[in-house]
């Protein structure tokens, strides 16, 4: 029997525990990212969706280049199962790397190979009750065995859609914008110049940055919008900062929330709906629609009831966002709803303004609320094409 020499069992060893983390960080068999436990009463399973819906989420996350060809796996009871065969080597999946987060992801083919393996055996695991002790344990067996591999070339993970909830770097689960994740093996924050500075959501603050670094399952974060949009810009940001400026976007922080917010309740999601608000939020609306008074209400139960009967009527998947902008903690969306106010009425286009102010927690504190009714529908492509560029 061959004697392996201290050196090779240290550097062996060293390699597993940075790539334990990775796991760690990426998988979430342990809670928050940086390794923070796990509230004994927080859920340990994901709750699950509307089958339909969960497709759709996933595919939200992909390139329309590539969703109608990607293959998409749906969470059930007992853990993943396919639903459609990938016709062009994408899988897009609704991850979950903490029982609270919700990950949609597009990864490419490399991705996998590699990533997805691991997504599916964490699910499963924790569908059969096993801690995250547990699992962490199982994952570390698989590992040191090279059942779970790290990828061997460069490669995608597009998380495009605008409902992503994600651990940062603080240990919450928040909002966080579409983006695409590169596979940067063994790469770290410094290799990007960053400097460890954490921006307001818990993530590194620049147009760049790395989760599991200094791992063979490195991932480069890039928001998708440009240097000075992105929800985590650069330097340029921070300049505007200090000089008491605000940065703003189409795909800030905010926004993000305030769009999730939009999809859940157009889709009659009252649960997740509720779950963006503040307790004491209150809400303004005003209409031209003589049969609807103006609304003030204050606290998450009065809101909740006034936003059902109003949004009863509309048709689920009718929104349309025509505009966003926001920054970190301002949201305002120009968007219309289809709407059926009333057994045998007509279908009705409703156009709306709202502006949304975030607490310091990422809950909805303010929503302001403008609309009206229109028997016509509206072309809103004639309107974007008269635009002044």
């Amino acid at each position: 029997m061959k004697t392996r020499r201290r050196g090779q069992l240290g550097g062996g060893i060293a390699w597993i525990r940075i790539c334990l983390l990775a796991l760690d960080v990426l998988i979430g068999v342990t809670a928050p990212m940086f390794g923070q436990s796990t509230p004994s009463a927080a859920p340990q399973t994901p709750p699950l969706m509307d089958r339909q819906r969960e497709i759709a989420l996933a595919l939200s996350a992909c390139p329309a280049s590539v969703a109608s060809k990607a293959g998409v796996y749906v969470l059930e009871k007992s853990g993943y199962v396919k639903v459609r065969d990938s016709q062009n080597g994408f899988t897009a999946i609704v991850q979950h790397a903490l029982p609270t987060s919700q990950d949609p992801q597009c990864i490419d083919a490399e991705g996998t190979r590699t990533f997805l393996p691991r997504i599916l055996k964490v699910a499963e695991l924790r569908a059969e009750g096993k801690s995250p002790e547990e699992i962490k344990r199982s994952v570390a067996e698989a590992l040191a065995k090279g059942v779970f591999q790290p990828p061997a070339r460069p490669g995608v993970d597009y998380m495009l859609s605008t409902e992503n909830r994600v651990p940062n770097a603080k240990g919450g689960v928040v909002p966080f914008p579409p983006h695409v994740m590169f596979f940067g093996m063994n790469l770290t924050n410094a290799d990007l110049g960053q400097d460890g500075t954490l921006g307001p959501d818990g993530n590194p603050v620049g147009p760049a940055f790395v989760v599991a670094e200094g791992s063979p399952y490195a991932l480069v974060i890039v928001p998708t919008g440009t240097h000075s949009d992105s929800a985590h810009a650069s330097a340029e940001r921070t300049t505007a900062k200090d000089k008491g400026q605000t940065s703003v976007s189409a795909e800030s922080h905010a926004v993000a929330v305030a769009r999730a917010h939009v999809e859940a309740w157009s889709n009659h999601d009252w649960d997740k709906a509720r779950k963006s608000l503040a307790a004491d939020v209150r809400v303004t609306a005003t209409t031209t629609l003589p049969t609807m008074a103006a609304t003030d209400l204050t606290g998450v139960d009065n809101y909740m009831e006034g936003l059902k009967k109003f949004a009863q009527a509309v048709v689920p998947g009718s929104a349309r966002v025509i505009e966003s902008i926001g920054d970190d903690r301002n949201a305002l969306i120009m968007l219309t709803v289809k709407a059926v106010f009333g057994p045998g009425a007509p279908e009705m286009t409703v156009p709306a303004a709202r502006l949304y102010a975030l607490d310091e927690e990422g809950k909805i504190k303010v929503e302001q609320v403008i609309f009206y009714a229109a028997s016509e529908p509206l072309n809103t492509e004639d309107r974007k094409s008269r635009r002044t560029p």
